[in-house]
């Protein structure tokens, strides 16, 4: 599902779910930064960035990031994989827009694997 096709305050009410999330409003509105644009031809639901680049600009360790998009995939809120070597990887996140309140009572003990983006 691409954002471009969705009507509304999809961002809004990502940010919104994401941030009910333990650790996850500290990437909250930074994702939907990086992917909402005022051209609705140009919103994207995917978008790649360097994990220490991104971490040092918004103030935390790498394994802080890593750890918020974990348990914002667990949500159901996004897919994400990280590419390269650890100390240089790139992540690219997926932000979905078909998630359930009930997916993120459970985000904060589940686990998960990096999972590839989703087109």
């Amino acid at each position: 599902m691409y954002m471009a096709h969705v009507s509304g305050h999809w961002a809004l009410d990502w940010a919104t779910r994401a941030r009910r999330v333990p650790g996850g409003g500290l990437l909250a509105a930074f994702l939907v930064d990086l992917v909402a644009d005022v051209d609705p031809v140009r919103e994207a639901d995917t978008v790649s960035f360097p994990l220490r680049p991104a971490a040092h600009a918004l103030g935390v360790q790498p394994t802080h990031v890593s750890t918020a998009l974990r348990r914002l995939s667990d949500a159901g809120l996004l897919t994400w994989c990280a590419h390269g070597a650890p100390e240089a990887s790139d992540v690219t996140v997926t932000l979905l827009l078909s998630f359930a309140d009930s997916e993120l009572e459970d985000a904060a003990t589940a686990t998960t694997k990096c999972e590839p983006a989703r087109s």
